[in-house]
């Protein structure tokens, strides 16, 4: 496969047979008949340091079943804390129209809308998006799709949070981004960075929603075919490693090194030192022999469990939102339960919500305190 940033072919690749789908839930017991599975590979770019997923789940079926709310995460709703004052520090919402490109609930938004300098107008783009705020304008569609533009408008905030790494044609993406707006705007991105995926061994973050994994030096390549340019950034490593970005119009490339760690031979010691973590906490639960729970009914449990497979000889799954209990993920069928079902000083426990950093401390805190007979914690990094 070519790579999208630079064309050139991606010359190293992780192999993920029959890697699982995330996100889909079922009634405990319901016979539910819908894709859980789809052979995956991870790709590396040298020439851009770019890596992208090999095989594209159609676009339609991932985000009917789309799942992820951001103010339901505490993860997500760090990362939002995060990124809003890194664009508050660089921009003033007085008299402009903001724009959040994937905006989801609205959560962003409405955090703005409560900023002390009033926005002319709020917009959130989204093919899923809801809002219950009058204030908010909001357009369901893909952002490649708008028929909306902003170019006439004198200061305009272009936001996009957690939103890029799923884009299935970035071309169109940022050909889109050039025509609705106008030079002196501004525009503010954040996803989850190459660099520190690799760096902290976090491959469970692979997954089939996830089309890119830029690096900085390669979303500054992009920026520059598409007349933009990287103005500020910096790294955000409490939620899925984040690269925060401010670019803007006028200019070309802003030259960055690559990262001298990220090549075809790091990333697979990186990904060697992760499965062997993850064999060495599977054989552990073997040991178990079906004695225990997981905590944490995470979107991407499924993920764990393909490192893991001992994992699904747990009782059951604890997770406090009582919006999951009485369901199982379509590829891993266990029931979700409540925590009060549960006496934590007499039962092993296994940590599965993963996702982020902030989020994993703050269960190990909670189960500490509660005195958990024993906790199993996957990784060698939180």
């Amino acid at each position: 496969m070519n790579c999208p940033v630079c064309s050139k072919p991606a010359n190293f690749t992780i192999d993920l047979d029959q890697y699982p789908v995330t996100e889909i839930y079922k009634k405990f017991g319901e016979n539910k008949k819908t894709l859980a599975y789809m052979d995956q590979s991870f790709e590396y770019c040298h020439s851009c340091s770019h890596a992208l997923l090999g095989r594209h789940l159609p676009r339609d079926f991932i985000y009917n079943n789309y799942n992820t709310v951001s103010s339901s995460s505490s993860g997500s709703v760090l990362a939002l804390v995060n990124f809003l004052q890194f664009v508050q520090d660089r921009a003033n919402f007085g008299n402009a129209d903001v724009v959040d490109i994937g905006a989801n609930d609205t959560s962003l938004l409405s955090e703005i809308s409560k900023c002390g300098d009033k926005p002319r107008s709020l917009t959130g783009i989204d093919p899923n998006i809801k809002s219950d705020s009058s204030e908010i304008e909001i357009i369901s569609c893909y952002f490649e799709d708008l028929e909306k533009s902003f170019s006439d408008n004198k200061n305009n905030i272009f936001l996009c949070s957690h939103t890029l790494e799923h884009i299935y044609c970035v071309d169109t993406f940022f050909e889109k981004l050039d025509e609705v707006s106008n030079n002196e705007d501004l525009f503010f991105f954040q996803f989850p960075s190459l660099e520190y995926l690799v760096i902290d061994g976090r491959f469970d973050q692979v997954h089939h929603q996830h089309i890119n994994y830029f690096s900085l030096y390669s979303f500054s390549i992009l920026l520059a075919r598409h007349g933009f340019k990287i103005v500020d950034y910096q790294y955000d490593r409490s939620h899925y490693g984040t690269l925060i970005t401010q670019i803007g119009k006028k200019g070309g490339k802003k030259s960055f090194v690559k990262h001298d760690l990220i090549t075809e031979e790091y990333i697979h010691s990186r990904y060697k030192l992760f499965k062997d973590n993850m064999t060495l906490s599977n054989e552990l639960l073997n040991k178990l022999d079906g004695n225990f729970y997981c905590y944490g009914a995470s979107l991407m449990l499924p993920i764990i469990n393909y490192y893991l497979p001992n994992l699904i000889e747990c009782i059951a799954i604890i997770d406090s939102n009582s919006k999951k209990h009485n369901l199982c993920y379509i590829n891993f069928d266990k029931e979700i339960i409540g925590e009060q079902e549960l006496q934590f000083s007499e039962n092993n426990l296994i940590v599965t919500a993963l996702s982020t950093k902030e989020a994993t401390r703050k269960i190990l805190i909670k189960l500490i305190e509660r005195k958990a007979l024993n906790v199993i914690l996957p990784l060698n990094i939180i």
